[in-house]
């Protein structure tokens, strides 16, 4: 049974109260690029988007998004659109009129400004998210709960209540982290912290920098189907680090994941389908019984299903058998190409048990949201990597086409690094 939200209209579209779980994505074009980014929603909208989130960093894109609305309009469409702000508040009062919902991290949004961003949108009849990350918590809620689920927690009810003061419901929530185990974690316990608060915010699902390829769709969906399964969850981003239009396929398949059937075993046709089916009925028993000692059965042959069974134990943090990487899925912010470098580190690296190297497009989701790696790759300017251990900046600003060199001799230098078998 689905757990009790509100309703919360984003345009011609609700979320919550009951209602189907709608579809999200994000454009990576520049947002100032208007004829690309308007090209990218339209594309997304035809796959069946139902929410599509835009990057605004300023008073540049501000100009753009009210572009990009007007001729979506003129050519009779509703197209539910989102901004996604981080760090300028003032970016976020001037766009909330002409967009359905804003985003704001508590992690980067003051306060005082959250009440100002209220009172414009209750005026314009905008809806808010507040998205909280992981690995970009304010300093004050580390201090008190570290970067914890309850940490996670407080970070949206901190927001909540003030919303609760000035009378204002329009509030979607989520709780992402790449650790999949993490980001179960908080959702469940906001959903048992809002009945006692007497808050019941519809749940935006997500688990932040899952990557790409299957390996991106199996964290994904075990964050995501176990929570789906259970009721909790009123819309879904799969983020992964592929051109946007990729993750409307597997939203559609968790939208619609069936209940766990008892044992893992898929009997459908779609390699896709298994791939997130299993790893989302894995997902509801790994989190509380933690065991490499699980089977999964599909029409596909031996080697698949091994294959399948390797990537969800380490996406469950059981068993690593390769590096894990933690990649963004782009944004309007990226300052480099991510696909492929993504795919050069991840070829030149993979090999590497048990590393987690996070690969992100600039310094709003890094270095703070690669919480959980050990080592980063991060986009500091255009044609500029930072690279990082854990949370600590060891290399600034060394071009790009140096980088990947670069990454490879802080790994050797840090004793993790050892030379591949095919070498």
């Amino acid at each position: 049974m689905k757990i009790k939200t509100n309703q919360v209209k984003v345009g011609s579209v609700v979320i919550g109260g009951g209602t189907a779980i709608k579809i999200q994505s994000m454009t990576t074009s520049k947002t100032e690029d208007t004829d690309a980014t308007l090209k990218e929603i339209l594309e997304l909208y035809e796959a069946g988007c139902e929410i599509i989130r835009v990057t605004v960093q300023g008073l540049r894109q501000v100009e753009s998004v009210k572009e990009i609305r007007k001729r979506i309009q003129e050519r009779g469409l509703n197209i539910p659109l989102v901004a996604d702000i981080h760090f300028f508040p003032k970016a976020a009062t001037s766009v909330a009129p002409f967009v359905d919902k804003v985003r704001v991290n508590p992690g980067n949004f003051a306060i005082d400004s959250f009440k100002e961003l209220i009172d414009v949108c209750k005026k314009h009849h905008t809806a808010i998210r507040v998205g909280v990350n992981h690995g970009s918590l304010a300093e004050d809620i580390l201090y008190s709960y570290g970067d914890t689920p309850l940490g996670m927690c407080e970070s949206a009810f901190r927001f909540l209540r003030i919303a609760k003061q000035e009378s204002f419901d329009q509030i979607v929530v989520s709780l992402k982290s790449s650790n999949p185990l993490v980001m179960m974690k908080a959702y469940r316990l906001f959903v048992e912290m809002q009945k006692k608060e007497e808050m019941f915010c519809p749940l935006h699902l997500g688990v932040t920098e899952a990557g790409e390829g299957i390996e991106g769709r199996v964290k994904a969906a075990f964050g995501i189907g176990p929570l789906l399964l259970d009721g909790i969850g009123d819309t879904i981003r799969v983020s992964l680090t592929e051109d946007a239009i990729q993750e409307i396929g597997p939203c559609k398949i968790l939208k619609n994941i069936p209940p766990y059937p008892g044992k893992l075993e898929y009997t459908g046709e779609s390699q896709d389908e298994a791939v997130i089916h299993l790893a989302g009925w894995a997902g509801t028993f790994l989190l509380e019984n933690p065991t490499e000692k699980i089977e999964l059965k599909t029409p596909f042959g031996e080697a698949f299903d091994l294959d399948l069974k390797d990537k969800i134990l380490q996406a469950a943090r059981i068993k690593m058998t390769k590096a894990d990487f933690i990649s963004c899925p782009s944004c309007g912010r990226t300052q480099f190409n991510l696909q492929s470098v993504t795919r050069k580190i991840k070829k030149a690296t993979e090999h590497l048990v048990g590393v987690k190297i996070a690969i992100m497009g600039c310094i709003v989701n890094g270095p703070g949201e690669m919480a959980d790696a050990d080592f980063g790759y991060v986009g500091s300017k255009p044609g500029f990597v930072d690279l990082y251990k854990k949370n600590q900046k060891v290399i600034s600003q060394i071009h790009e086409s140096e980088a990947l060199e670069a990454l490879i001799g802080l790994l050797k230098s840090e004793s993790v690094w050892f030379e591949p078998l095919h070498a």
